[in-house]
């Protein structure tokens, strides 16, 4: 089956668009040059704190759906959201936190919570 954003060959596709985002992020001046992205023009500052936020989200998916580690860095745990909410926008995505954490607790409860994932 065919994908619309990655083509007939997703595992490719991804290769290809993470290659190209690292190699954006290592040029001079690439938090403050202008990104065309889906949502909007974005700065390269934004895009890299959107990223943070998907992929340390969607790896403690990944590793939920599969029985696998869990556990995520403390230190990136309580950085994702921060990063998220502190975009110009705000997170502008349809996540709706499960109000289930506190500032008392782990970082990586308080990251679930605000991605509408329950541990």
């Amino acid at each position: 089956m065919s994908s619309p954003v990655l083509g007939d060959n997703a595992l490719w596709r991804h290769d290809e668009t993470a290659d190209a985002q690292r190699q954006c992020f290592r040029g001079a001046g690439a938090l403050d040059a202008v990104v065309d992205h889906s949502a909007r023009s974005i700065t390269g500052a934004e895009f890299l704190a959107m990223r943070v936020f998907d992929v340390t989200v969607h790896a403690w998916d990944l590793a939920r759906a599969t029985g696998g580690d869990e556990r995520v860095d403390e230190g990136l745990a309580a950085c994702a959201p921060e990063a998220i909410t502190s975009l110009e926008r705000g997170p502008r995505f349809a996540v709706v936190a499960t109000g289930d954490s506190s500032d008392e607790d782990p970082a990586l409860m308080r990251l679930l919570d605000f991605s509408g994932r329950r541990p």
